[in-house]
């Protein structure tokens, strides 16, 4: 909830606050549904220059011994969740469909993704956590809130 008028600094920009946050909250759900899509199709189908440029092969196949290499047994399997949750979460996010359940999916993948980059340090530079604790955050912030009015759930009439 917004906070009231006579609690923030500036009371004049409550109208503001008021008036934008759900078209807010919807750029934010947009942004990050369409931004794990090539991810994802990176993974399904070697797209945008597969997963791993090469090292392991592209599309399934390449991300399938990438699992593998790294300890995530049976490789197919993760490579497969991670890859549809990627592609089709991003997609049923960014429109707003079934909005928490798959917003609380995808944040459980994000968190196997830090426990792997942790290692490597926090900046994203040396692929450290630091941008997934970032999708973490947004996935968990949608988990929670859902889709707001400016969904698919809302239009159904249907929530989590």
């Amino acid at each position: 909830m917004l906070p009231k008028p006579s609690r923030l600094y500036v009371p004049a920009f409550a109208r503001l606050y008021e008036s934008t946050w759900q078209m807010v909250e919807l750029i934010l759900r947009v942004t990050t549904g369409l931004l794990l899509l090539p991810h994802g199709a990176q993974k399904l189908f070697g797209m945008f220059g597969g997963m791993f440029g090469g090292l392991f092969g592209q599309g399934l196949a390449g991300t399938v011994r990438f699992f593998n290499t790294v300890g995530y047994w049976p490789g197919a399997f993760w490579a497969l969740s991670s890859a549809a949750s990627s592609f089709f979460g991003g997609i049923l996010l960014a429109i707003g469909l079934i909005t928490r359940p798959i917003a609380l999916l995808l944040f459980i993948q994000f968190l196997f993704s830090i426990y792997f980059h942790l290692p490597r340090g926090f900046f994203a530079a040396q692929n450290g956590v630091e941008h997934v604790i970032l999708w973490a955050a947004a996935l968990l912030f949608f988990a929670v809130r859902g889709g707001n009015d400016w969904s698919v759930d809302a239009k159904m009439k249907k929530q989590f």
